[in-house]
């Protein structure tokens, strides 16, 4: 019977992309010693949030992000284990995406998934995904899912997910990591 043990990792968000990346390495850390196989992110918190953490992408630093994404690919290959995260994906100018990111165990961006339903207050800064997007881990069929997604359910069934991760963010969230779940599949 198969185990895949995820984490649940959450901290305070800044406008600081290091800050955010320092505040990730601790977290997946912790998370690797309790056994994790994956820790999953809020929404952002790689990037912080447009329109909670700052108000205009005209200053937002890209290199900086593209840096610390990086960082992250070699952190999961170094400690072998998954992360499932939130960031700012840039498509083009004037095209910024809330995304959830899967980087595996082994150190690869294997999927991004651009939330589909933006809230009013996402889209004065982001544009909306148009896909659904699912990915693998251990022999589980992973997808991410919006919370206002009304179909969550029926997409789960349909397209047989084992689990799905929540793309969410709580500006007044503390410290938290927790062992969410274990799955198993026979």
């Amino acid at each position: 019977m198969a185990k895949l043990r995820i984490a649940t990792a959450q901290f305070p968000v800044a406008a600081s992309i290091a800050r955010n990346l320092r505040d990730m390495r601790r977290l997946i850390a912790e998370a690797k010693e309790q056994r994790a196989d994956v820790v999953h992110f809020s929404e952002t918190c790689l990037g912080g949030y447009a329109g909670v953490e700052f108000k205009s992408w005209d200053r937002y630093d890209w290199s900086a992000l593209k840096t610390a994404d990086t960082d992250l690919l070699q952190l999961a290959l170094e400690m072998r284990i998954g992360l499932v995260y939130g960031t700012n994906h840039r498509v083009a100018d004037d095209d910024v995406r809330n995304a959830l990111v899967y980087v595996s165990a082994e150190g690869k961006r294997a999927g991004r998934y651009d939330k589909r339903f933006c809230t009013g207050g996402d889209l004065k800064y982001y544009r909306s995904g148009r896909r659904f997007v699912t990915f693998e881990i251990k022999g589980f069929t992973c997808a991410y899912k919006d919370f206002f997604l009304k179909e969550k359910f029926e997409i789960k069934r349909e397209n047989k997910i084992d689990e799905s991760f929540q793309n969410s963010y709580e500006k007044t969230v503390d410290w938290v990591i927790e062992m969410n779940q274990i799955l198993n599949i026979q």
